[in-house]
């Protein structure tokens, strides 16, 4: 809660230096940037472009932070993967375990490059991931509470819930588009 106490406070912080950079009018209304994903990224080379390399400096951070995050992620998934699902049904020896993580830390990267594409054909980032949320998170939250209040609930039977509950959603947005 504190780190994320952190990180919101410095974006509200980052909103309020905007509102003060720009006072009276909106970089994007007035047509400065194209989506409001470049926001910030103008306000950096606004405030910094007359200072060599700080924007730079700017790029390298973000880009770092975003890069440890997924590479993070990725291999947590290759190791979940593979703990949960290889070795319990496969019991491969040491090298083609650390092979097999390998390659589905690979695999998990090529379909995030892959998922990157699509949310870039979707427009808005932020409003497509809270759309997909939105209609997966249902399920999800009825899969975790049977599991939290009933104990002796089986894998197959909180599987077929979960893909049935997904399943009629994916009709019923069907139904409504």
């Amino acid at each position: 809660m504190l780190g994320l106490g952190i990180v919101l406070s410095g974006a509200c912080m980052a909103g309020l230096v905007m509102y003060a950079q720009y006072p009276g009018c909106d970089p994007y209304t007035a047509g400065w940037v194209n989506a409001t994903d470049q926001l910030v990224p103008y306000l950096v080379m606004d405030i910094l472009g007359d200072f060599p390399g700080l924007p730079g400096l700017f790029v390298a951070a973000m880009f770092s932070g975003a890069l440890s995050t997924v590479s993070s992620g990725l291999n947590s998934l290759a190791a979940v993967v593979a703990e949960d699902v290889v070795k319990p049904f496969f019991n491969p020896s040491e090298t083609k375990y650390t092979w097999i993580t390998k390659g589905l830390a690979l695999a998990y990267g090529v379909l995030s490059i892959l998922m990157a594409y699509v949310a870039a054909a979707m427009g808005d980032v932020l409003s497509a991931a809270l759309t997909i949320f939105g209609m997966i998170g249902g399920p999800l939250l009825g899969l975790f509470t049977l599991a939290m209040f009933f104990p002796w609930c089986n894998s197959t039977g909180a599987a077929i819930g979960l893909l049935a509950g997904l399943g009629s959603l994916s009709g019923l947005v069907s139904v409504l588009l």
